[in-house]
């Protein structure tokens, strides 16, 4: 309770001395905050509300450490260099363009329906989800713009996830299913059991929802890539070995972060690599015949993650050879 209040208030401060309580998009804090008979009678005076920057840090810093953790913000800037101000403009895009604010009330509404330890999984799971597309914001996104990049996010990551059981294959899908099956039998309703699991897919899903656009290809279609590569090369089962990696201190659990980021960059360089390929073929196709065209580096790649596999010792060197080996088939 100390450590949860002392961290609401140093990032409350950072907040109110940043631009943050500026951005319009944000200012819908604003009306959460009031009763809704006093947001249809008052709604011309809310911007001029003496305490509108506060009350609007003050939820915000509520969102990020309640559902993030007290040390989200400060490992994020020791992770990626970034400002307080930015990495919560990042939290906010991610949080909207997720609609994760859906899920926790649906989690929620499952009080005393299903067993707490299911509620505090799926929590954990929109945590890790977060972390991930916080990251992912900051990584390629040059203006944190909140209500800008919701706009541009939001419908696609909409769309894939609907799409997304016809179009999953290789481990991922196992994944998911896995997960969905066992949400459903532990009593979660099929569409929140479905949505939870498919948090699996981030941040894989921004890549393509930003790619599609970028390179004048369907969005199916490049999801359809990007899934294919994951399966044909076990990129899937690469990201699962570096989340199991035992991080001893600090700078061992930057490394393994770091290791997860580059593998989602390489596997996003690869994706526009196939989509850059002129071609009117399918996803399974296209990337097919990719892969063939590059089999000597796609060989050595598989031989290494086998080699790996057989030897059973799954380390960070190892894994940052495959990586490296990986970023020359991306090179290529």
């Amino acid at each position: 309770a100390i450590l949860l209040s002392y961290s609401k208030i140093w990032l409350y401060q950072q907040i109110v001395d940043s631009d943050v309580p500026e951005d319009p998009y944000l200012s819908n804090e604003l009306q959460r905050y009031f009763p809704p008979e006093i947001n249809s009678r008052y709604s011309d005076l809310m911007a001029d509300h003496p305490l509108r920057r506060e009350i609007i840090a003050t939820a915000t810093t509520n969102s990020v450490i309640n559902r993030m953790g007290p040390v989200f913000v400060m490992r994020a800037a020791e992770d990626t260099g970034a400002t307080v101000g930015s990495i919560v403009r990042a939290y906010a895009i991610a949080r909207e363009a997720t609609a994760m604010r859906d899920i926790w009330g649906a989690i929620e509404s499952l009080d005393n329906r299903v067993a707490a330890s299911v509620q505090i999984e799926m929590a954990n799971s929109t945590t890790r989800a977060l972390k991930l597309a916080t990251h992912w914001v900051l990584a390629h996104r040059k203006s944190l713009s909140v209500e800008a990049n919701v706009a541009a996010l939001r419908p696609g990551l909409t769309a894939l996830a609907a799409m997304a059981p016809d179009l999953m294959c290789g481990g991922i899908s196992a994944r998911v299913g896995a997960i969905r099956e066992r949400l459903l039998r532990a009593g979660v309703p099929p569409i929140l059991a479905t949505g939870v699991a498919q948090l699996e897919l981030l941040p894989g899903a921004f890549d393509v929802v930003e790619l599609a656009p970028l390179l004048r290809r369907q969005l199916d279609l490049a999801a359809g890539v990007h899934m294919a590569l994951g399966a044909s090369l076990g990129l899937d089962e690469l990201g699962v070995a570096i989340g199991a990696l035992a991080a001893q201190g600090h700078w061992q659990s930057v490394a393994r972060s770091s290791l997860r980021e580059d593998l989602h960059r390489l596997h996003r360089a690869l994706t526009q690599k196939v989509l850059e390929k002129k071609s009117k073929a399918d996803a399974a196709r296209l990337t097919a015949d990719w892969l063939r065209s590059h089999q000597r580096g796609v060989d050595h790649f598989l031989g290494i993650t086998g080699d790996i596999r057989s030897a059973g010792a799954v380390d960070f060197p190892t894994l940052s050879v495959a990586l490296q080996s990986l970023r020359r088939l991306a090179g290529a």
